[in-house]
């Protein structure tokens, strides 16, 4: 999954300015989103005022915020995971509805054994206790999960609850993760 290349395109267009603005709308929706990603708010209360502030309707920024690239190679390699018998979970920082969309209409939640969003945890990456949680969830040690995540900061994090972990660099696709779970023991069967 990615985001970043699909949603400043989709948000300068929603908003119809230039990119120097689209920089500090997203300083703004960062400063304001962590009520909704810890579950204690939700997309309207928290970000409804400030596009009132910006002259953007919510149909628009549901729209951008739910522009995410699938890349198709990822997606048949976690399936392969799937298939030779390893268990695939999402953990992710995501308010409601943008989880939501990404469970049902991307189809994450037949694609992963389980899903972990940051609202449902109450906690978000990089908070140790968000993995505590995850770990806690799925009755394993914590030193039997693989993690791969695009921030050192929560790989480091990961790592300190005794999960193996690594910086997996998404924008390299399938032949990157595979690299990359290699090091942390994961074997793909071909």
């Amino acid at each position: 999954m990615q985001t970043a290349h699909a949603w400043r395109p989709a948000i300068a267009a929603a908003l119809g300015i230039h990119r120097a603005r689209i920089d500090e709308f997203e300083r703004q929706v960062y400063a304001v989103e962590r009520p909704a990603l810890t579950g204690d708010g939700d997309f309207d209360t928290v970000f409804v005022p400030l596009l009132q502030s910006w002259q953007v309707s919510r149909d628009d920024m549901v729209r951008a915020w739910t522009t995410i690239e699938i890349n198709a190679d990822v997606i048949d390699l976690v399936r392969r995971l799937r298939a030779g018998g390893q268990r695939c979970c999402l953990a992710s920082n995501q308010q409601a509805m943008r989880a939501e969309h990404m469970s049902r209409v991307l189809g994450y939640a037949a694609l992963f054994d389980r899903e972990f969003y940051s609202y449902r945890l109450r906690r978000m990456k990089p908070d140790a206790e968000f993995f505590h949680r995850i770990v806690a969830e799925l009755g394993v040690a914590a030193s039997d999960i693989a993690f791969v995540d695009d921030s050192a900061a929560n790989v480091a994090a990961a790592r300190a609850v005794g999960i193996r972990a690594a910086v997996y660099d998404c924008v390299n696709g399938a032949a990157r993760l595979r690299q990359t779970l290699a090091t942390l023991g994961v074997a793909i069967l071909d």
